[in-house]
């Protein structure tokens, strides 16, 4: 059983969506602190002049988690998105068949950052034939039961004081413990924190994605890559997923 983890991302790049294509279980960690100016309420998509971010404005405060963190709609930002992408990639050969789809991503009335990430995600997973089971870590509330554990733990010592990588490593660990995994797919960067002997003690083998973005076919030349996905999905269509697959070193 594998089981990856991450926080919810407004249209991410490929190598999100193939961690979500490798796991057997995939768990949106949307109860932990907002970042603001990150890719969770923002990416890129391809112009005619390079890239261009599409940010999703939010009414942020100091220490909001994601699933806290709501959309400013006194913006009209979800018609300059659409505005945007249909004004990129019209010319694209699969902007008419997914037009519609990508549609119904704006036309959500609500103001949650979480699930409008949720939505763009779960759209273009549907567009491409990718069906993983998925899972809200706030709907599994381990989260009191990660902090005792790290507190019960002989290595922490005698303080309550939780440093930040015992704290997310003990959070994963409790995860993937919930859902029987024997290996979590990680992330390139969660080496900077990670703590490998909590995942070695609960016998969870660790596997770090080494993702080398694949080439493919874009409307404006030269290649540009780590666009959203919807750069792929759009220029590509029903090859989508077999070009994030083809990003995974042997």
């Amino acid at each position: 059983m594998i089981v990856s983890i991450h926080q919810p991302q407004y249209l991410p790049w490929l190598g999100y969506f193939e961690k979500m294509d490798r796991a057997d279980v995939f768990v949106f960690l949307d109860d932990v602190q907002y970042t603001k100016n990150d890719w969770q309420n923002r990416n890129k998509i391809r112009t005619a002049e390079g890239w261009q971010w599409l940010t999703v404005p939010v009414q942020h405060h100091f220490g909001q988690t994601i699933n806290e963190t709501q959309t400013d709609e006194r913006s009209p930002w979800r018609r300059k998105h659409l505005k945007a992408i249909e004004s990129n990639y019209r010319k694209a050969p699969f902007y008419s068949e997914y037009e519609a789809p990508i549609g119904s991503i704006y036309a959500e009335s609500g103001s949650n950052l979480s699930l409008l990430c949720l939505k763009s995600i779960e759209v273009v997973s549907r567009c491409m034939n990718l069906t993983p089971r998925t899972y809200r870590s706030s709907d599994l509330r381990l989260t009191d039961r990660s902090i005792e554990s790290v507190r019960s733990t002989d290595s922490i010592g005698p303080t309550d004081r939780l440093n930040v990588k015992e704290l997310a490593t003990h959070r994963l660990v409790s995860i993937c413990k919930h859902f029987q995994a024997d290996t979590y797919y990680a992330g390139t960067h969660g080496r900077l924190y990670m703590d490998l002997e909590a995942f070695n003690r609960e016998k969870i083998a660790v596997i770090f994605q080494d993702y080398q973005h694949p080439t493919y076919r874009q409307g404006f030349d030269p290649f540009i890559p780590n666009m959203s996905v919807i750069d792929l999905m759009l220029n590509e269509g029903p090859r989508a997923l077999e070009i994030i697959r083809s990003g995974v070193s042997a």
